[in-house]
């Protein structure tokens, strides 16, 4: 297989190189026209950034390496396209840091629940007791119930104090729970 680069004629406007054609893709990556295209609509694949109106697509070696990496995981991890659709946009997620882990099985979520449940009992225990009952009052809840007395439980609490103190001196917290 050949690369990208190889193929590039012209820039695109951020100045990655540009001017492949779908043909010129789809031999590139292995594949075909239609897939490619496929790919496009179900939205695996954006469509190609340099698309005059009435013009051929032409792509950028950054979407031929994102073609070559859907496809390679589609095979690799053997799911379906919905299935790979919902991995890169938990994988995109987890780079731009709104999920601390992606997992594959419900036994993986279960472990991975269980560790960060661990994690937390190592937390304030006055902080704890205030984010339980915050939780208990929102699923009896049919609107946003009031919250000032946990936030005073929180921060006003002996261990926030410790807390802080703690960090100031860069050195573990020694809860109290209080």
């Amino acid at each position: 297989m050949s690369t990208p680069q190889e193929h590039a004629g012209q820039r695109h406007p951020g100045g990655s190189r540009a001017n492949l054609r779908i043909g010129d893709v789809a031999r590139i990556v292995g594949t075909t026209p239609r897939t490619i295209r496929y790919y496009e609509e179900i939205g695996l694949l954006a469509e190609p950034s340099v698309r005059p109106s009435g013009a051929h697509r032409s792509y950028s070696s950054e979407e031929v390496e994102r073609l070559r990496e859907v496809m390679r995981l589609k095979e690799l991890l053997g799911v379906s396209l919905e299935e790979l659709k919902t991995l890169l946009t938990a994988e995109e997620a987890l780079h731009a840091g709104f999920l601390t882990a992606v997992v594959a099985s419900a036994d993986a979520v279960r472990a991975h629940a269980q560790a960060a449940a661990c994690a937390m009992l190592a937390l304030a225990p006055g902080t704890l007791r205030a984010s339980k009952e915050g939780f208990r009052r929102l699923r009896a809840a049919r609107v946003i119930p009031p919250g000032d007395d946990l936030i005073r439980a929180c921060y006003g609490s002996a261990d926030f104090r410790e807390g802080v103190e703690a960090f100031l001196a860069k050195r573990a917290p020694r809860w109290t729970g209080s």
